[in-house]
């Protein structure tokens, strides 16, 4: 009577929320990227095995951490202000709706040709 148990328990926990939340990893290791394209605007994402994400940012005087948390996609910024999403070797910025944003927001820079905030992931 017990092994009918065991095995309800095993199958509740293989189909619980938490597992099917987990996402699959899109790289381990350090990416750099940067939206706005100029010097001191770089930022670098690393994802571990485990799923830890720590996203810096490169300025002229100074480094940042902008996010330190789990993997996400999107990953939220800045309190979900803005957000991140990872689309194979892309990075896009999307705004608080998390619809891809043309304004760069994170830099207030405006795209003089339109274009929405796309920048390649390159690797160190």
């Amino acid at each position: 009577m017990l092994k009918p148990t065991i095995i309800a328990l095993a199958l509740l926990t293989a189909t619980s929320p938490a597992l099917a939340k987990a996402q699959k990893l899109p790289f381990v290791g350090t990416r750099y990227f940067n939206f706005a394209g100029g010097m001191g605007t770089e930022e670098s994402i690393t994802i571990t095995k485990k799923g830890n994400v720590t996203i810096k940012i490169y300025g002229k005087s100074s480094t940042g951490v902008l996010y330190k948390g789990k993997y996400q996609n999107p990953i939220p910024m800045d309190g979900g202000a803005y957000y991140y999403q990872i689309k194979g070797n892309q990075i896009h910025m999307l705004d608080e709706n998390k619809k891809l944003e043309y304004a760069c927001y994170g830099f207030g820079l405006v795209n003089p040709d339109g274009e929405a905030c796309i920048a390649h992931l390159s690797k160190p």
